[in-house]
């Protein structure tokens, strides 16, 4: 034991997970063939966050900047120049000589160099003073439209009646997200180094979830693996919901002791290099799954594996989606949880939500679901990497509910006819939620399940459950 937690802690001392330079400069080059001729492109990064009084949260960086730059400390940004020499200029703090006294000292100049390869360097106050500068004589400029502060400041400058400035403003998020849409392979190895280590998380709680524990502690020991890995933080706040709390979908009290006969639900995510997985798995607290239990977890099984095997080059994302919902409609309808299996609205009380969503530099990752061109959902491609992810959600209280969700759209005899019809199938699941989700690559021939390697079937699950773990006794 103390060994390994020597060895890990060996491991978490290694360099930052960083892509090189050149990486970000694919990446802009990227967005430069998006932009119009004689164009400036201009972002700011990231602010620090006040946690309470004086306390700041951890600092992340703005998602986009550090696409672009690989820059990932405050008070930074950035203007791109689209032309025959496209330029590359970054604001960064500079060092001074209180530097590394009360806060992290910033990036050496040959640092700076080095990791993000800018063709020019300037300290943040003299942002303004550049960018007037290199606005001149340009025909359009692009900014997040969400930046008010850099939108009054961009305003301020071309509206003056002399230095010809752009007369037009294009938000930048569009072509940013464009971009990052496909992932390089660079990119999809940071992604996949991100889902190893949940899938190590997933793993290690199957070995030490036991009735007594709380759903903090189990929390605590995906953040312990997760940092022993060299995991910096967590793509998102991990749901660790058992019981009751499983049917919540965003459940993040963390509060509840685990039962027997409980499920618990682990949507958790590593981040790796920026890059964030999202893997989800349900697991029984005893360790076996009831019969009750495991007619639900097959349905969402089989209807996970149903979008998954829809995935290939040239397939709508949608259509990912609704093969998966077919699966759910024709179980719930075996259950008895639903009427008939055609019903939208009726698969919708125990499946609220999309099955799936790009996955990235962010959890909900950038990138349009909409067809390039004419109607539709987007045309999957090779390096797009997004989740699969149905669920089944049978709270105690969904039919008292319902009233108030469907009532502006449904007739009230058609709701008592429905909640007379399916009640006993609602007392005989109550409380079982549960969600299956996998990290997804299109390649060119089909997809590669990122995530495969987590235990998911029933067997998989409790043969893994037998095993002790040897952090939480």
């Amino acid at each position: 034991m103390r060994l390994m937690i020597l060895l890990l802690s060996a491991l978490s001392l290694a360099a930052r997970p960083q892509l090189p330079a050149t990486e970000f400069a694919a990446h802009r080059a990227k967005v430069l063939l998006q932009m119009e001729k004689n164009s400036l492109a201009v972002m700011t990064g990231a602010k620090p966050l006040m946690r309470n009084n004086d306390i700041e949260y951890p600092f992340r960086q703005n998602s986009d900047f550090f696409y672009l730059s690989g820059y990932d400390r405050p008070d930074s940004r950035l203007i791109l120049i689209k032309g025959d020499q496209p330029r590359f200029i970054l604001f960064v703090e500079q060092a001074g000589p209180h530097s590394g006294i009360w806060n992290t000292a910033p990036y050496s100049p040959e640092e700076v160099k080095k990791y993000f390869a800018p063709d020019t360097v300037y300290s943040p106050d003299q942002f303004e003073e550049i960018l007037k500068q290199e606005l001149r004589g340009k025909s359009t400029v692009y900014y997040d439209f969400t930046d008010h502060d850099l939108g009054e400041k961009i305003s301020e400058i071309v509206s003056a009646p002399w230095g010809r400035y752009p007369k037009t403003l294009h938000d930048f998020t569009p072509l940013v997200a464009e971009a990052r849409l496909i992932k390089s392979p660079a990119e999809i190895a940071m992604l996949q180094k991100a889902v190893d280590i949940t899938n190590a998380a997933h793993r290690e709680v199957m070995r030490a979830t036991r009735s007594g524990l709380f759903e903090y502690q189990v929390n605590a020991l995906i953040t312990f693996i997760y940092r022993s890995m060299n995991s910096p933080r967590d793509g998102f706040p991990s749901i660790v919901g058992s019981g009751p709390n499983s049917t919540i979908l965003h459940y993040e009290k963390y509060d509840r002791q685990l039962e027997d006969g409980d499920m618990m639900v682990l949507d958790i995510g590593a981040e790796y290099g920026m890059y964030s997985a999202d893997v989800t798995r349900t697991i029984p607290v005893s360790g076996t799954f009831s019969p009750e239990q495991k007619d639900i977890y097959e349905i969402v099984l089989a209807a996970q594996q149903a979008g998954i095997e829809k995935t290939a080059p040239g397939v709508g994302f949608g259509e990912v989606g609704r093969a998966s919902t077919r699966v759910i409609s024709a179980g719930l309808k075996r259950l008895g949880l639903i009427t008939d299996e055609n019903s939208r609205w009726q698969t919708r009380v125990w499946l609220m939500h999309g099955v799936s969503h790009w996955l990235g530099l962010d959890t909900h990752d950038a990138g349009s679901y909409l067809a390039r061109e004419g109607h539709g959902g987007r045309l999957l491609e090779p390096g797009m990497v997004f989740t699969v992810e149905p669920g089944i959600y049978v709270s105690a209280d969904a039919l008292e509910k319902m009233d108030k969700i469907f009532g502006r759209y449904i007739s009230a005899e058609e709701l008592t006819r429905f909640k007379d019809a399916v009640r006993p199938a609602v007392e005989k699941y109550k409380n079982i939620g549960v969600r299956i989700e996998d990290d997804i690559l299109v390649t060119e021939k089909g997809y590669k399940n990122l995530s495969g390697e987590s235990p998911r079937t029933v067997k998989e699950i409790e043969n893994l459950m037998k095993k002790s773990s040897a952090y939480l006794k």
